[in-house]
């Protein structure tokens, strides 16, 4: 079995298919080395969310993938992978004053 770095160097060059996410999304491996992955993607009107930006969902795709290939081109297996957990986060605040707050 390959090394998960020579596989992922393989599939930069071209030499072999992306993974299904890497086409369904639309990036590509911009740099790779042990432990440290570049993605790249050009975002276009496929990518947006109702406001118009990049949906948060294709960013986490990227991280995800960054840091899966990151940690397994330094592991060299490839049955390793690794995931952040996003934790959903208000930036909004509700004071009592607002009018939509308690008693407004």
């Amino acid at each position: 079995m390959p090394k998960m770095l020579d596989m992922m160097r393989r599939i930069q060059r071209g030499e072999l298919p992306p993974p299904p996410v890497a086409t369904l999304i639309g990036f590509t491996i911009g740099s790779i080395e042990p432990g440290r992955v570049g993605m790249e993607m050009d975002a276009g009107p496929q990518h947006a969310n109702p406001m118009g930006t990049v949906h948060g969902g294709i960013l986490c795709d990227l991280a995800d993938a960054a840091m899966g290939m990151a940690y397994a081109s330094k592991r060299g297996i490839r049955s390793a992978s690794t995931r952040a957990r996003p934790l959903p986060r208000s930036s909004s605040r509700s004071t009592s004053s607002s009018p939509s707050g308690p008693g407004g």
